[in-house]
């Protein structure tokens, strides 16, 4: 543009100094011939303008780098708390529990260490010393605690775990509803037990069977709400009390109680809350390795159920 500005300046001032020329001139020639070189003189001024503007249109080809206008800042920085400033970025959250976390498909899996077996609280006093070693403990609280106690389900009952321990439900007196279990326990054992019935106590009876065969042979410990303890022995199905104490500490409704059952050799011991109930001698080994847990109704129209929990079984 400053170009153009030149060229249309530079034609004026050869205008000027044309039309200054003819008006010194003037005096000495007729009017007409000075209207005619003022015609000539003024055209010629023209074209030489256009011309010039047009050839330095021709050699623009926009603005240059630096031709525009420029403005100073001053401040480049963002003020504190612009809301237009970006934002830092914020560290990684902490992982939580629950969070799965990705491993690099290279790395090795951690060996998940295997879980001990508690011990209980506190020992039974009535524990010989020579059961040394805990076998087995589980709390029977969940199926996370022990799996291989099965869930059954029958029109005279049912049998599974209810969220605080494992339960047996006796619909029909007088029949009762059993669980048995492979245990490996056809020697020496000492088993403990916490029991509490969830029916009517005077209503509920509850047995341990042990050293059970496949073809129903064995012996049960049964101990009845009416203060009855019994050790039957069963052939093939068929029932013999060897021995029956009358003076067995009774079962009231929601209050648990401790079944401590210890078979060393050919003896035979029980005993309730730390008190011995009855003591025998076994007439034979029947050789079974399955653990039962049973529950009776004992009167009509009522059924019986019980809740097990916290069984811990020791060997020599």
């Amino acid at each position: 543009m400053e170009r153009i500005a030149i060229g249309f300046m530079c034609g004026m001032v050869v205008l000027g100094v044309l039309a200054f020329l003819v008006v010194l001139k003037a005096r000495d020639m007729d009017g007409r011939i000075l209207k005619a070189i003022f015609a000539v003189v003024a055209f010629l001024a023209s074209v030489a303008t256009i011309v010039g503007i047009a050839a330095q249109l021709m050699e623009w080809d926009g603005p240059e780098r630096g031709d525009g206008p420029t403005e100073t800042v001053s401040d480049m920085s963002v003020p504190d708390g612009d809301p237009a400033a970006p934002a830092e970025p914020e560290p990684p959250d902490e992982p939580q529990r629950g969070d799965v976390i990705e491993l690099p498909t290279d790395s090795p899996p951690t060996p998940i260490p295997p879980t001990p077996i508690p011990p209980t609280s506190v020992p039974p006093p009535l524990l010989p010393q020579t059961f040394a070693e805990l076998v087995y403990y589980s709390t029977l609280s969940s199926a996370e605690s022990d799996p291989n106690w099965p869930h059954l389900k029958d029109d005279n009952g049912h049998a599974g775990y209810d969220g605080q321990g494992y339960t047996l439900h006796a619909e029909q007196y007088p029949a009762g509803w059993q669980v048995l279990r492979e245990m490996e326990l056809d020697g020496d054992f000492a088993l403990q037990i916490d029991v509490t019935p969830l029916s009517s106590g005077v209503a509920t009876a509850y047995a341990i069977s042990f050293h059970w065969t496949r073809d129903n042979s064995g012996y049960t410990f049964l101990v009845a709400g009416d203060g009855r303890c019994a050790l039957v022995a069963v052939a093939y199905g068929a029932s013999t009390v060897i021995e029956q104490e009358r003076d067995c500490p009774g079962l009231s409704q929601a209050t648990p109680n401790r079944l401590l059952l210890i078979v060393e050799e050919s003896h035979f011991m029980a005993a309730i809350d730390d008190h011995i109930v009855l003591r025998q001698d076994l007439p034979q080994r029947y050789g079974g390795t399955r653990l039962g847990l049973t529950v009776y109704p004992t009167k009509k129209y009522q059924p019986a159920e019980a809740r097990f929990n916290n069984l811990s079984i020791w060997q020599p």
